[in-house]
């Protein structure tokens, strides 16, 4: 693991320093079904997605006609559902992030004015908040201090660009966030599972 995250580090660097080149700059915002992975394999535990919200901005750095380098800073929550079958009770993990991918973006070439996108790459994410909300009472708990500050993963996805004219573009797409580091510091009972999944929808403009 200490690999991986000196390998990331390295990863962010490097887009800071390119970040001069000329690109452009885009927004977005969206949905995203947030769910936490088991590690245990506990029957006792069953684990449901939520909804969340993301929005942020992107910086499109060109390479080629077709490829390109796109850092994007988003706020997103994060996090999902936990039943406990024996006890009948539920709870919610409500966990909020900057999040920082560093994506490589391919378009196609296209004849009409709808060019088919894919992008893929690592992010790195820093959690603001984190709490535990039971779904029953509406009472919550805050567990910032039991949760890790930075989260590891991948995130890979298919998208539309539709030109506007040649200063705005409208962009649609969907990814998948793959969660490589544990949320929890510790693995003991309800916090006895580790990763932040996610399916994301979001629609944006580039300028």
């Amino acid at each position: 693991m200490r690999n991986l995250k000196f390998a990331f580090i390295i990863i962010f660097i490097t887009a800071i320093c390119v970040a001069h080149l000329p690109g452009e700059v885009g927004i977005k915002a969206g949905l995203n079904i947030s769910k936490l992975s088991s590690i245990t394999g506990d029957e006792m535990f069953s684990y449901k997605s939520r909804i969340g919200f993301q929005f942020g901005a992107f910086y499109t750095i060109s390479l080629t006609q077709s490829l390109s380098v796109q850092p994007e800073l988003y706020f997103i929550k994060k996090g999902g559902k936990v039943n406990l079958e024996s006890d009948n009770l539920s709870f919610a993990y409500i966990m909020n992030y900057v999040e920082i991918p560093v994506l490589l973006r391919y378009k196609f070439p296209s004849q009409g004015s709808i060019y088919p996108l894919v992008l893929m790459g690592p992010y790195c994410a820093f959690k603001t908040s984190a709490r535990i909300k039971d779904i029953d009472s509406g009472e919550s708990v805050d567990i910032t201090d039991n949760t890790k500050f930075i989260e590891f993963g991948f995130s890979g996805g298919l998208g539309a660009e539709y030109y506007l004219s040649e200063s705005a573009d409208l962009l649609f797409e969907l990814r998948y966030n793959l969660g490589l580091s544990k949320v929890f510091k510790g693995a003991e009972g309800l916090n006895a599972f580790g990763k932040n999944n996610s399916l994301i929808f979001m629609v944006g403009a580039s300028f």
